[in-house]
């Protein structure tokens, strides 16, 4: 049994170096895969230590293994959340100071009590899981005003490696205090935890790769701008009149809306004005921001279609989709928030 989970893990740890080289080579996400890829051979490389534990052999070169994960996940778990969402991407020289902990354990990390060592590593990990679930709340909380669809851009598998990465560091946390209180728990416990905190990284590397480029250039310079030009560039009230007709005619006639990813950015493309300024006019005339603002237009289309169609022949799916929604979730959600009622419930009020 000892020799098949020996062989289990070595596996793992090869496969992890597989990830790796896929995330590292990728060209989507380039600089996010990348910065994930070094968690994956992270991954990888504590399979090898657990091997080397689990077989008691204590090959020199898979215990150095076990000082260098612990100090360096929460950085890099915090870098590819800080690359992925936000407008600066590239890492600069002064982030090295991150690193300076894994590499003061590489040097020391022998000579310092296992427990102590232990601390410090899931306190250093904390810090960085709070800073890095700080900027997912942040994003989510500003998206709506550039996009019209949520549904790439949820990122819920993020929050679940971060939440997930918090829960297993307060399990390391209560086995020290259980060491201290010289409370036995049973090593494979340790061994488990262990191995499911690895194995969901592997798990979360394929919506990594399936994630796309959350903003383009010409959107994050607007992003990056977006605060002091709003306050400093505002429409005169002529000007503002006939940028909100025209936005009305492309809502209205043109009916932009029905294209399911629409952005602040391409809707301003079409209109000639910077993204900015038009976010201003939406929330200015509409008192909504960019993504109400096209979906109540979508929501009032479904409400039309539902009433008018032939609901033997046309499901709610294809109600969503020919009023702009790209998914049914999506459009169940959206329309019970504006309307208080269930597509199916609008229906049979509406179509007795």
């Amino acid at each position: 049994m000892d020799r098949v989970i020996s062989n289990m893990l070595l596996a793992s740890g090869f496969h992890g170096l597989l990830v790796f080289a896929v995330l590292y080579f990728s060209r989507k996400n380039r600089t996010s895969n990348r910065i994930f890829s070094f968690l994956i051979l992270l991954t990888a490389l504590s399979f090898f230590y657990l091997m080397d534990n689990f077989s008691e052999s204590e090959n020199i070169f898979f215990q150095i293994f076990g000082y260098i994960p612990g100090f360096l996940t929460g950085p890099l778990v915090y870098f590819y959340v800080k690359s992925l969402i936000s407008t600066k991407k590239d890492l600069k020289l002064k982030d090295a100071v991150h690193l300076f902990p894994a590499l003061l354990s590489l040097a020391g990390g022998s000579l310092i009590p296992a427990e102590i060592f232990i601390i410090a590593e899931d306190i250093q990990t904390f810090i960085y899981l709070y800073f890095s679930i700080s900027l997912v709340v942040r994003f989510r909380a500003n998206l709506p005003q550039y996009v019209s669809s949520l549904d790439s851009m949820r990122l819920k598998w993020l929050y679940l490696l971060l939440i997930s990465l918090f829960l297993f560091r307060l399990y390391s946390i209560f086995d020290i205090v259980m060491v201290f209180w010289e409370i036995q728990i049973h090593p494979i416990l340790d061994f488990l935890s262990l191995v499911a905190e690895s194995f969901l990284i592997y798990v979360i590397s394929y919506f990594v790769l399936s994630q796309r480029e959350i903003f383009d250039d010409v959107f994050s310079r607007d992003r990056e701008n977006n605060s002091e030009k709003y306050k400093a560039a505002r429409l005169g009230e002529n000007r503002a009149e006939m940028y909100f007709d025209r936005l009305l005619v492309l809502m209205e006639t043109e009916k932009l809306y029905l294209q399911n990813a629409v952005t602040l950015k391409e809707l301003a493309e079409e209109m000639d004005i910077p993204p900015h300024l038009l976010s201003q006019l939406i929330n200015s005339r509409t008192g909504n921001n960019f993504y109400t603002f096209i979906n109540e237009y979508r929501v009032k289309r479904a409400c039309v279609l539902i009433k008018e169609a032939d609901m033997s022949r046309t499901t709610m799916l294809d109600i969503a989709f020919e009023s702009g929604f790209n998914s049914k979730t999506t459009f169940n959600e959206v329309f019970k928030k504006m309307t208080k009622k269930t597509p199916t419930e609008f229906r049979r009020i509406n179509r007795p």
